[in-house]
């Protein structure tokens, strides 16, 4: 739960930087944009009196553009500092997450298993009789613990009885017997 409000209070942090350094950067091109076209305004219309004068004012604007700029670079830098933390935080929350749901699987899962099929005893999956080989593996149905190919264990469903909350590798024929029981008589 703290790790969860930390890393809320990142992601509004990082966005509220983001979106400040963003405004700022704008506000520069903005800024930078004005300033010439007064100059240029300044240049062609103003007497030469009055040119000194917009001279020092544009100067003055120049340098709190400069300002702003050094401003936005610092921003951007923090952003960027807070969305690294952000994703560090999150990951850490993430691998938490984990270990806390393989603690819980553990604890609900049944001292025995699914009787496995030793790997020698079949050449062939139990279902096509199609061989295994280098390039067709082996694979164990989660539910009843026979071999098959990865065809015929393609499906993937919760087998709670075994333990297994999340879904996991079974063949069809268990497929088909968990989907006949969630759809009821």
């Amino acid at each position: 739960a703290t790790a969860t409000a930390t890393a809320t209070a990142m992601a509004t942090e990082a966005t509220a930087t983001a979106a400040s350094a963003s405004a700022a950067t704008r506000l520069r091109r903005e800024a930078h944009g004005v300033v010439a076209a007064l100059e240029n305004l300044a240049w062609w219309t103003a007497p030469e009196a009055q040119r000194a004068q917009w001279r020092r004012l544009l100067d003055d604007v120049r340098a709190a553009v400069e300002a702003l700029g050094n401003e936005v670079a610092r921003a951007e830098g923090e952003a960027i500092a807070a969305r690294a933390a952000l994703q560090a935080a999150l990951r850490e929350l993430a691998h938490a997450q984990r270990r806390a749901d393989d603690a819980l699987l553990l604890r609900q899962r049944p001292a025995a298993l699914p009787p496995w099929a030793a790997d020698s005893e079949r050449a062939a999956c139990a279902a096509c009789a199609a061989r295994f080989g280098l390039l067709r593996r082996r694979h164990h149905c989660r539910s009843c613990g026979d071999i098959f190919c990865a065809p015929c264990a393609a499906a993937r469903v919760p087998v709670p009885h075994w333990g297994y909350e999340r879904p996991v590798r079974v063949c069809a024929g268990c497929h088909a017997s968990s989907q006949r029981a969630l759809a009821g008589p």
